[in-house]
């Protein structure tokens, strides 16, 4: 009697695990398509449905496939390199797109997904300066769709609230769209080397070696005048030394304030 309790117990397990299956197979971007054929189905829908009643823009997110049960599919979307869920959808095993549950977490704003972008990035400093080029321009290209994206959260909340821009959406929308240098520009190795020449030379800024920290961007606010923007940083004093893409030449050296 005690065997065969032990041997249905072992066979309720197997019959769980078979029915239940924690998957965790991830896209990036989210509209990439998984390899299996039933769950990329499922993938669809649960994209179709975030299309038609909230904001979606795939470049901004993973799909992970969190499980696949006999019930249905569940797929959580997080911003890429996110470990948090903005979007939680669950799609029924037969695609009924009237039974989709959708649960959207409006409390995690870009600002949070921004500390965990420096802590991912950097996590010896953190700081949005100390981003490769590449990093910085790729934030920089998707930050229109977080704000609107932004937008619709706040909208979410509470109709009445205004779209205020926090400082990382003023920066990027605003100051400092970064980009990537093209076959016209000089290097990035050529115009630090040019910003620190400068600081060599300039009274002010040579007693102030060593620098705490040397920073580069490429920005782009005006497309067809891109700049190379090489921050020295000593302790709490910041300048910034700005150079034209394509010509080299220096066109401004200033002093930031904190």
């Amino acid at each position: 009697m005690k065997k065969r309790i032990v041997f249905l117990f072992g066979l309720l397990l197997v019959l769980i695990c078979l029915s239940t299956a924690v998957a965790e197979e991830t896209v990036t971007p989210a509209d990439q398509p998984f390899q299996n054929e039933a769950v990329e189905q499922a993938h669809l829908i649960a994209q179709e449905k975030l299309n038609k009643d909230y904001v979606y823009d795939p470049r901004l997110f993973t799909c992970i496939l969190k499980a696949e049960t006999n019930e249905a599919f569940e797929f959580a979307f997080n911003w890429v390199y996110s470990t948090v869920a903005i979007y939680t959808v669950s799609v029924p095993a037969d695609l009924d797109e009237e039974r989709i549950k959708v649960t959207y977490n409006t409390d995690y704003s870009m600002d949070f997904y921004y500390s965990e972008l420096c802590a991912h990035f950097c996590p010896e400093g953190g700081l949005f300066g100390n981003w490769t080029i590449e990093q910085k321009a790729w934030l920089s290209s998707i930050i229109d769709a977080h704000w609107e994206l932004e937008v619709f959260r706040l909208y979410s909340i509470n109709p009445a609230y205004g779209h205020y821009k926090t400082p990382i959406f003023e920066r990027l929308l605003e100051h400092e769209q970064c980009g990537l240098p093209d076959e016209n520009s000089i290097s990035e190795e050529t115009a630090v080397s040019i910003a620190t020449q400068y600081t060599e030379q300039d009274r002010t800024l040579s007693s102030m070696k060593p620098w705490n920290k040397i920073q580069r961007f490429y920005f782009i606010n005006d497309p067809s005048k891109p700049v190379w923007c090489i921050r020295f940083w000593k302790n709490a004093i910041i300048y910034d030394v700005t150079i034209d893409a394509y010509t080299g030449e220096i066109q401004k050296v200033s002093e930031m304030d904190l």
